[in-house]
This record gives structure tokens, sequence and C-alpha cells, in this order.
């Protein structure tokens, strides 16, 4: 497979590094990415004492509360490479992660698919790398999928289709003819509730709108109990285009659009659309825990993720809609609070997709203890273009005495309370420049 070759010493060091701990440490960063990949690891570590933390404050200070437990090997997911010089002198250990490294370590096994060519923005996230683990510990490991997908799609890996070592994982598994069936990337128990809760798509004016959308079901002749995928083939056609006219209307890149047909893999009733909708809505709510027992096969916990699915749509529409109402502009970026932290990337990447501005930088801002949460998104466009969110928050924060970093197209940043202007006409300036500078190049 292309790219294991590539990982294959490192994974090597990492299996005998399992094999010598007694204790293992997990840390793994707190979003569907970093759930779906602690899953995968929980479930291919045997016999060995486990102890797993979702981690969102990625400071030195709160990971040193960790590191001074001394446990025997920690293994750092979804997070890790912006940390290897804090790390590599404190810690046996080893860290899978996507995010740009701050460089690689002699003292770290530290697995990224950047040292391997490989793109962590698009190509391969945190998932991605448990997953390849674990088929390098063993093959029929790949029945593992369903939680690997489930990570990847809560990273957005998969808009505008699957590539790199993503796509080249799952062509494997089309190989072993896993079923697959193509439907609608909404999901809920009837075609109402489908609607209702989405977000991905996101329809103003009717996501959030039971009202509006049950008396729309019924004048084209659908029943809002229906589930979608039992419609007549016409009628699945007119829900799909009706969704499609929404967000042509809106002016939503051609590649999004084309992202509400999925193709779904199914393996014992999981679909993995679904499930990284549920892993996700747990994330958000600090119900990690609840999420990972689940993806672990816990089935007795469905009633609970269900519920928390709800209750975080239902939180993440209002906010959207009183973000939509509260939207402030700049000339690179767009910019406006929410009210729970948890809510401030779900927001933006909603936002940035299905309704502001695509030639501007999305930002959510929230205020806790004195200082500011940032959650910033941008397109594949504007990176395209020049834009690279990481490195613009990063230094822009650091600059004010916070810290920031990720990936070129998202990332986020942790700023002093009285910084915020400063740190908006910071990060304002860089982006225009980063634009200005892309076209200088384009014309030399």
């Amino acid at each position: 497979m292309n790219g294991m070759e590539c990982f294959e010493n490192k994974f090597e060091k990492l299996k005998r590094a399992i094999e010598d701990a007694k204790d293992i440490r997990v840390l793994a960063h707190y979003d569907a990415d970093g759930v779906s990949s602690a899953a995968i690891i929980f479930k291919v570590i045997k016999n060995k004492k486990l102890h797993i933390s979702f981690i969102k404050d990625l400071s030195r200070d709160n990971i040193k509360k960790f590191l001074d437990e001394k446990k025997d090997f920690y293994i750092f997911l979804d997070m890790g490479s912006s940390l290897i010089s804090f790390l590599e002198n404190k810690v046996n250990g080893a860290v899978l992660d996507h995010h740009p490294p701050e460089k690689d370590s002699e003292n770290i096994i530290h697995i990224n698919p950047y040292f391997c060519g490989i793109s962590g923005s698009r190509d391969a996230c945190g998932s991605t790398l448990a997953y390849l683990f674990s088929l390098y510990l063993d093959e029929n490991n790949y029945i593992l999928y369903p939680i690997f997908l489930t990570g990847l799609i809560g990273d957005k890996q998969n808009l505008g289709g699957y590539s790199g070592l993503n796509k080249d994982l799952i062509e494997k598994l089309r190989e072993k003819n896993i079923n697959t069936k193509i439907t609608l990337r909404i999901q809920g128990k009837n075609i109402l509730e489908s609607l209702l809760y989405s977000t991905e798509p996101f329809i103003e004016g009717y996501t959030g709108k039971p009202d509006v959308l049950s008396s729309y079901l019924k004048s084209i002749n659908i029943d809002p109990q229906a589930n979608f995928d039992s419609l007549e083939e016409e009628k699945k056609i007119k829900i799909t285009s009706w969704i499609a006219l929404q967000l042509i209307k809106r002016r939503v890149e051609r590649d999004i659009i084309e992202s509400i047909v999925v193709e779904n893999f199914d393996y014992n009733g999981f679909n993995v659309f679904f499930l990284s909708d549920l892993v996700d809505a747990c994330a958000r709510q600090e119900k990690q825990g609840l999420a990972l027992a689940y993806l672990a096969g816990d089935k007795s916990r469905e009633q609970e993720v269900l519920q928390a699915f709800i209750d975080h749509k239902k939180v993440l529409i209002e906010e959207i809609y009183e973000a939509i109402r509260n939207k402030k502009d700049m000339q690179n970026l767009q910019y406006f609070y929410v009210s729970e932290d948890s809510m401030a990337g779900a927001v933006s990447g909603t936002l940035m997709m299905y309704y502001l501005d695509r030639e501007k930088v999305t930002v959510a801002l929230h205020e806790k203890d004195g200082e500011v949460r940032v959650s910033g998104r941008a397109t594949r466009h504007l990176v395209s273009k020049g834009v690279n969110l990481g490195k613009s928050m990063g230094e822009c924060a650091e600059s004010l005495g916070g810290f920031g970093g990720g990936h070129d197209i998202a990332a986020g940043a942790n700023i002093p309370k009285e910084k915020v202007n400063e740190f908006l006409n910071c990060l304002d300036l860089k982006l225009g420049e980063m634009i200005n500078d892309t076209k200088i190049a384009s014309k030399v």
C-alpha cells in the first residue's frame, strides 16, 4: 500500500515499545478524530493497563500535569506534533498526529504524514494513522474501518472526495467487497428529523424549523415520518435536488454541494456518516468517554449517544442563527462570538461552507476566564490563494502573549481578552499579505 512503507520503521518501534510497557497513558485530542483514534488504539492494544484521557487545552502547562504521572509509556493521538521540543526530554512515548510538525525527534516516536510527503490537512488524519498502525499489527484489523471513517469524516477529509493515504485505504476496503450504499449525507430516523437537525448541509430557513419543513415535505407529497432510504427513487431525487438548489442559491462551492450525496460503508448496522455525527456530538459536550464506549462496541449506550446528538444539534443550530445575526466583517475575515466554547469550530465550519462569504476567513470567538478562544476556518479556494490559517493565527497569537496553530485550512488560538481587537487586526493584515504575496508570485 502506498505510504505504509514510509511508516513501517516507526510502527515497528511503536509496536515494541507497547510490548515492553506495562502502564500506557493515552492522551487524545478531544474531537471526533481524536476519539476515533483512541477507539482504534483501545481495540488493538491487548493485555495492558491502558488509561485514556481527552485533551482540549494543548498548552504546555496542561500537558505537564499528565507527564507528572510518570507512566511507562505515553501515546499522543491527533495532537503532539507541535510539542515535540517540550516532550522529547520529558517522556518515553509516541506521537501519532497529522498536524504540521514542529520537527522530528530521536527521542520520541514521531509518526506524522508530513514526514512522508502526505498532506495532513487533506490526505490523512489522526484516525488514518491509528488505523494504518492497526493494519500493521494485524491485517484482520481492517474490520475497524467504521471507526477510521468516523474520524476521517469528523475531520472533513471526505469533502471533495477522498485523496492520498485515505483514498488508498478506502480502495483496499472496496477490494474486500464491503457493502456500500449511495445515500444522502443527512441522517436521522425519518426525513423530517434528518432535515431538522441537518448542519451538513445547513439549509437556512429550514434547518431547525420543524413547522416549515413539515409543511414543505407535505407539499411535495412526502411523509415527514418516512425514512429517506425507504422512499421511492423519484422522491429521493426530488429531495436531493431541492437541497442542492437551496445550496446553489447560497453560492455554495460545487464540491460541497456534491458531498451531500455520499457512498456509505455499512458494517453490522453502522452508518459511518451518522456515526461520525454521533461521536462529534458527544465530543462537543465533553462526553468523549461515552463515544469511546460506543465505538468500542457497547451498544447499551446507544440511547445516550442519540440523545447527546439531539442535544448538541439543538444548541448548535441556535448558535448558527445567532452568529448569522451578529456577524461582523473585516477586509479578509468575518467574525462572531459564540456562547458555548465547544461550538466555536462547528459553527465557524458550518457557516464557512454553507452560508457566509467564502472569499473571507471565518472566525468564531468565545470569551472565558479572562481569555478568548478562537476557531478559524478557510476554504480550499482561499488556501490556493495563499492563506495559511495555522501560520497566521499562531504568529498573531504568540505576538500578543497567547498561543495558536493548526492546519492551513483550519486553526485555533487562545489570546488574552484585552488583546482581541489587536489579534483580529493582526490576523486580517496577515491574511491580506498572504493573498497578495501569492498574487505577486503568480505574476513573476
